[in-house]
């Protein structure tokens, strides 16, 4: 049998929003404004190519990246899709 008059003093836990699991720093500049910015310095050459020690603060931000890189060049990307041939 439940006493009515008992109460349970505690406090509910506050819940973390739905979100990334981390953050980019805002003061971080991307690799699309950075090569945006320096794009007078490579007279002919792609816009966007990628170089190495090319760093993104993002997974969508390297893709965003290379598919500026294959539309300049003349190529599509595909993201996510994979296929197993019948030999495995």
């Amino acid at each position: 049998m439940v006493d009515s008059n008992t109460s349970f003093n505690f406090k509910k836990r506050k819940r973390a929003a739905d979100g990334p699991t981390s953050r980019i720093a805002p003061a971080e500049e991307s690799a699309i404004s950075r090569t945006i910015r320096c794009a007078g310095q490579g007279k002919g050459a792609p816009l966007f190519l990628p170089l190495d020690g090319t760093e993104f603060r993002s997974c969508e931000e390297a893709k965003e990246f290379y598919n500026l890189y294959s539309w300049e060049i003349g190529f599509g990307v595909r993201y996510g899709r994979s296929r197993v041939n019948c030999n495995g």
